[in-house]
């Protein structure tokens, strides 16, 4: 059985918030989706490490918590659902396409206030921003478990050991395109990736309509991205 805990963790909330508003990654600048409301804290994160947040932080979040209590709950609850409903067809489903067994079988899942999704492999942690529509968090999901599943069964071995980091992480994000195939029936909306690798989507979409295998897939990828 596969179990996924829902938490909202003040301390890696306030992460994401620094991390967010002061990285850019594929492309994207993150802090440009806090809403209007929220832009005071983006003005107070720019340049801050989390030692220097925590000084002042932890009282700002608190507050946005006390005041969207009932949108969090409402949040928290509609995911439940989803979870207790589909998680373990939706587990199954990935192993069956990337061709092995989910590398864990418990996972959690961060509540977050900054509108930014990281992850983490090693402790199969992903984050969902609660302002954000709950119904796709199967398909934000997968997206994530694709990752982990490429992270500890591929990236360290050939073809994919021999990338770059910055060829692997283009092909690591373009992957996610046969879930719009694979595993559409859990997806509330297209997995439609970052607008830098759009054109690889296409390519990889097209070999997994002539052979569905995961490892092929993989060995393509990585000759499109050399």
């Amino acid at each position: 059985m596969f179990s996924m805990k829902i938490q909202l963790d003040l301390k890696k909330d306030l992460q994401n918030w620094v991390d967010g508003c002061n990285k850019i990654s594929h492309g994207k600048n993150w802090k440009l989706g806090v809403s209007p409301e929220y832009q005071y804290i983006v003005e107070q994160l720019v340049g801050s490490d989390f030692e220097e947040a925590e000084k002042f932080m932890y009282p700002v979040l608190e507050g946005i918590y006390e005041e969207k209590k009932g949108l969090i709950t409402n949040y928290k609850n509609i995911i439940q659902e989803k979870i207790n409903t589909h998680l373990q067809e939706a587990c199954l489903a990935m192993e069956d396409m990337t061709g092995f067994p989910l590398y864990r079988k418990d996972f959690i899942l961060n509540l977050t206030t900054f509108p930014r999704g990281p992850y983490n492999k090693e402790t199969g942690e992903f984050w969902s921003c609660v302002f954000r529509s709950p119904e796709n968090i199967l398909g934000n999901f997968l997206h994530e478990l694709q990752h982990f599943q490429v992270l500890h069964y591929f990236k360290d071995t050939p073809p994919m050991s021999t990338l770059t980091s910055e060829q692997f992480e283009l092909l690591k994000e373009s992957l996610t395109v046969i879930l719009n195939v694979e595993c559409k029936k859990f997806l509330a909306r297209e997995d439609k990736g970052y607008p830098l690798h759009q054109d690889l989507r296409k390519n990889l979409l097209v070999f997994w309509a002539k052979e569905r295998n995961f490892k092929a897939l993989i060995a393509y990828g990585c000759d499109c991205v050399k």
